[in-house]
């Protein structure tokens, strides 16, 4: 599932330029205050977390180095998860709040929109709505620390397939055995601090094979750090 937050009062406002985290913040502080059970089940969580969102979507300019000024008064982000329950509870905290807060800015809430799913194939083609982040994790690395990768490299594909696959079986207790292949047709890298760096891709790219899997990369993000908002895609 996933919805569309509609916020306004945007137009001129000053944000970090690497507000993840900020939204992140608040992403889990709506999830709490909509179901406060699920958000301690989810801070209890070892491993990935059920869900993802995008950036914003509401051009702006960077000022100095670290700020960020929006140009218009209604922009949005995407919240989306494969459990009904958290999507449930996000909204639920969202609409009670009735505000998004990114580092202490308020910007009211509009509406927030249901969006409906696409049709699930074994071959799709998508964009990023926030950067995909695949690294190789400290127990893999010769200096035992996670180290982001690039689609240039060929771990890079071994370490998107992995990610899918450790997922699927966190999240269902299924072990999921086929490859998906990844055809990136276009890639920008960009570094981040969320907090800690992190080198993540917008792009677009062709993706085939375990429709469970497809879905699940949809639904609740592909890579790492989806809570923090990164890996959110939508269907070209």
């Amino acid at each position: 599932m996933r919805c569309r937050v509609k916020m306004e009062n945007m137009q001129g406002i000053t944000i970090p330029v690497d507000y993840h985290y900020p939204m992140y913040s608040y992403v889990y502080m709506a999830i709490g205050e909509g179901e406060p059970a699920l958000a301690t089940e989810i801070h209890n969580m070892q491993g990935y977390k059920p869900y993802s969102f995008s950036e914003i979507d509401n051009p702006g300019h960077v000022i100095g180095k670290n700020n960020l000024q929006l140009h218009n008064d209604v922009g949005s982000f995407i919240f989306t998860s494969h459990r009904e329950d958290v999507m449930e509870a996000f909204v639920a905290g969202a609409l009670k709040y009735g505000y998004v807060e990114i580092q202490k800015k308020r910007f009211p809430i509009l509406e927030i929109k249901i969006l409906k799913e696409p049709e699930f194939k074994n071959k799709m083609r998508f964009k990023t709505l926030s950067p995909i982040v695949i690294s190789a994790s400290r127990e893999d690395t010769e200096r035992g620390i996670n180290k982001d990768l690039y689609p240039t490299d060929e771990e890079w594909y071994m370490f998107f397939n992995k990610n899918m696959k450790k997922k699927y079986f966190q999240f269902f207790g299924v072990e999921r055995e086929e490859d998906l292949e990844i055809k990136v047709l276009s890639a920008r890298p960009k570094k981040y601090h969320v907090p800690g760096p992190a080198t993540g891709f917008k792009m677009t790219f062709e993706i085939s094979g375990d429709i469970e899997l497809i879905k699940l990369g949809y639904q609740s993000g592909f890579g790492r750090r989806t809570a923090q908002g990164f890996g959110c895609v939508a269907v070209v």
